[in-house]
């Protein structure tokens, strides 16, 4: 008796409701792929995860809001958000940050650097 060497004999040896099972999973997961490709690959956007690596960043979609919590509850977050032309006539360009939990404070570090905190309600 002989041994299928390879994946594809395997798969031949096995019975067609087994085959069709995994041709169906490979399609799947083709389409899978396709989807991802097509969400990491934006060319118009201006949002990424930086990774400060030697990784590229990666795109997410154009003006994302993006969540930093920094405590247990639902309101201990900020949020980021790109400010664009077209949402806001009146900015340029910029960064929105908000927050649910109290008043911003904005501390200068350098030039081009501010810390963000929150007063907090009843901090």
């Amino acid at each position: 008796m002989t041994v299928p060497k390879t994946l594809n004999e395997r798969i031949a040896k096995l019975p067609s409701w087994a085959q069709n099972h995994i041709n169906n999973q490979k399609q799947h997961i083709e389409h899978l792929e396709r989807e991802v490709q097509k969400t990491y690959t934006l060319e118009e956007t201006n949002t990424y995860v930086d990774r400060y690596t030697l990784l590229d960043d990666t795109p997410l979609p154009p003006n994302s809001h993006i969540r930093f919590k920094y405590g247990p509850k639902p309101w201990d977050s900020f949020e980021v958000v790109v400010t664009h032309p077209f949402a806001q006539p009146d900015v340029v360009d910029g960064i929105e940050v908000r927050t649910a939990n109290g008043t911003l404070i904005i501390i200068p570090q350098a030039s081009n650097s501010v810390k963000i905190q929150s007063a907090g309600f009843g901090r």
